[in-house]
């Protein structure tokens, strides 16, 4: 996601603003020096068609300037040398992302990026992570995203290596052993405002039987403030977990509070059902169990760790887990059409400029 310089875009809804009250001020003026209506007309004409001329002329000066240098963040990451295993933290517009190859796992998912209104955030249970120096911190047994459980389960994975196909993308992917099987996981991180990580889960049973694996999502605590768990059944959420038999399909399940949601949507929900089970601690240890029959089977996800915006959410397939209110109902046709000319033109600042022009013509006289 390439986000261009706006430092002189911002300068010209002021300018506009600016010139209107000019024209308004020399209207008022001539009124008060007993003019007639012509007058008015005239004095107000004019100086529209000078200020219609020189938005124009910014606009172009602007447009050419922008597009002729691009000043965005590409998506960036390290591999780092953990003891006996590797870690790869990765950096995006809006979030920072640690991957552990101990166990093939995701540890950190911290919000860099705070709109106004909103502050940074953790979304890991049992992750602590230093705003200032992103150190993180993790609490003791914790049992972190993409873990498999299992009674004798032992898990070696190893690192692949890490691909980038474009600027702003990035495929992370673990290969490993377990008895009689093999598990790849792979991660596809983009550089987008979306908040998602397309997960892919690949399952080969060289078993005579069929098996099954519970692979974790994360570890709640019921008394943890203004977060809840929520599940997804039947394209409706809710937060009690349904005995099967009880529902047609499953969507996925993680955790919301007021201003962040961390949730795996499930994209191919056959062979995937949810569990959730109390921990020795007292949390609530929730996840997905994977059916593994002879041979290989693969599963997809989706991981939505961001921001509790009901357009973004929408657009990763879970809008059904928000309900704004009647007046963010009324906004969402207006954003929806300001995110059509951000599609259109690249650029945020540019879609205010239109958006805002749009709107003068609309409410003109």
């Amino acid at each position: 996601m390439h986000v261009r310089s706006t430092g002189p875009i911002c300068l010209v809804p002021l300018i506009f603003l600016l010139a209107e009250a000019q024209i308004w001020d020399a209207v008022a003026t001539s009124q008060s020096l007993g003019y007639p209506i012509r007058q008015e007309v005239i004095v107000r004409k004019q100086p529209e068609h000078l200020v219609y001329m020189v938005l124009f002329l910014l606009l172009s000066a602007v447009a050419i300037a922008g597009f002729a240098g691009e000043t965005g963040k590409e998506i960036s990451y390290r591999v780092l040398e953990r003891g006996e295993y590797k870690e790869i933290e990765v950096e995006t517009a809006l979030a920072s992302y640690i991957f552990s190859e101990d166990g093939g796992v995701l540890k950190s998912v911290f919000l860099s990026f705070a709109p106004y209104g909103s502050v940074v955030s953790e979304l890991v249970p049992g992750t602590k992570t230093d705003p200032k120096s992103l150190e993180r911190q993790y609490v003791a047994n914790t049992v972190f995203p993409f873990s498999l459980q299992q009674e004798g389960l032992v898990e070696e994975y190893t690192l692949a290596e890490v691909e980038q196909p474009s600027p702003d993308e990035l495929i992370i992917e673990f290969r490993g052993e377990i008895e009689n099987g093999t598990v790849i996981k792979r991660f596809t991180l983009r550089n987008d405002p979306y908040y998602t990580v397309d997960v892919e889960v690949t399952v080969e049973n060289r078993a005579l039987e069929a098996t099954s694996l519970r692979m974790a999502v994360g570890d709640y605590l019921p008394v943890e403030k203004g977060r809840s768990l929520v599940y997804q059944f039947d394209g409706s959420s809710g937060g009690d977990l349904l005995a099967e038999g009880s529902y047609a399909s499953f969507g996925g399940l993680g955790l919301m509070d007021k201003s962040t949601v961390f949730f795996l949507k499930v994209d191919s929900p056959s062979g995937v059902t949810p569990f959730m089970e109390r921990a020795l601690s007292g949390s609530r240890r929730f996840g997905v169990t994977l059916s593994a029959p002879q041979g290989t089977t693969s599963y997809s996800f989706s991981l939505y760790g961001g921001r509790r915006r009901y357009l973004l959410m929408e657009h990763s397939g879970l809008g059904t887990l928000d309900n704004p209110g009647a007046g963010a109902r009324m906004m969402i046709p207006v954003i929806q059409f300001l995110e059509i000319l951000y599609r259109y033109t690249g650029n945020y600042g540019w879609a205010i400029i239109l958006f805002t022009l749009v709107t003068r013509v609309i409410l003109f006289r």
